[in-house]
């Protein structure tokens, strides 16, 4: 039961005779007791961000820009997944000049697993858990490193505040976190060429899996699979919950999902469809098959 109460109005509770426990704003029992409440502190703060520049020289206003775009990534997760973020996640920022010095510095770390230093050199940036560290470098392309950064911030949110989620919906969040942004005053997640492209190429060659086969993998066999792949596990992640949240039925599926797993669920994603998602698998496998056939990646507005 929930129960929302103004701080200026009395509340009272009393017990009927069937022993049930009553609350009302007025006493409707002489033996009505006056319920004293202590309002609930609010522990939200403003998001703190350590951005440490390792040779990368970011600008004051890029640094502003890193700051929103890591609030916007906040914001989702608490206005639209529902997860109620009251404190933020401690994350600092390292931003390194070029690639061989994050890759080194990833490889000379204590405390990383020896699969993420030896596979340094594929990835944009990394999240550590331990440190609550995450480490980028400068592409090429600049504006692909703050999308980076977003991604990263994803994982700090997940793998800190419902660690059991599988690694497919956990990458599939982060990597549509990349063009998160706002619109009109609402979210917008803006188009993802890359994997659009990716999994245009992936369907020519039959790589992608079928709906039911890709949920029924453990994270564990994900991981081994995205990776031996060469990570079209990543981009059919990344597509399949960006088909999700282009919905209100498919976002509040995934909003389902989160929850169940934050509550320590461990179920394979696949056996939760028909219980969660209306229309069941066989609905989720019909419109996955008219999203890879789509003619654009288009902005999704939430």
């Amino acid at each position: 039961m929930i129960i929302s109460f103004s701080s200026h109005a009395k509340i009272y509770s009393w017990v009927d005779e069937k022993g049930v426990k009553h609350f009302s704003s007025y006493a409707k029992s002489t033996d009505a007791e006056e319920v004293q409440l202590e309002a609930p502190v609010s522990q939200w703060k403003k998001t703190e961000i350590k951005i440490i520049d390792e040779g990368f020289d970011l600008t004051e206003s890029e640094r502003e820009r890193i700051r929103r775009d890591v609030v916007a990534v906040y914001e989702f997760f608490d206005k639209k997944l529902y997860f109620d973020i009251y404190k933020t996640v401690p994350v600092s920022i390292k931003a390194f000049g070029d690639k061989q010095a994050y890759v080194e510095y990833i490889r000379n770390h204590k405390g990383i697993s020896r699969q993420s230093k030896d596979n340094s050199h594929n990835t944009l940036g990394i999240y550590l858990p331990k440190f609550n560290e995450i480490v980028i470098y400068q592409q090429k392309y600049r504006e692909r490193s703050f999308s980076t950064i977003k991604h990263e911030v994803s994982h700090a949110i997940t793998d800190t505040l419902t660690p059991f989620v599988p690694s497919w919906l956990n990458e599939g969040i982060a990597e549509n976190m990349e063009t998160i942004g706002f619109e009109k005053g609402g979210f917008s997640i803006g188009p993802h060429l890359i994997n659009y492209n990716h999994m245009k190429k992936h369907k020519r060659e039959s790589k992608l899996l079928p709906v039911k086969e890709f949920l029924s993998l453990t994270s564990k066999e994900w991981r081994k699979k995205n990776i031996r792949s060469g990570y079209v596990m990543q981009t059919q992640a990344g597509e399949l919950t960006r088909m999700l949240l282009s919905t209100d039925t498919g976002l509040n599926f995934i909003s389902r999902l989160m929850h169940n797993y934050k509550r320590g669920d461990k179920t394979i994603a696949f056996y939760l469809v028909d219980d969660e998602y209306f229309g069941g698998t066989g609905m989720l496998e019909s419109k996955w098959s008219l999203w890879v056939n789509r003619k654009q990646s288009d902005s999704i507005a939430l």
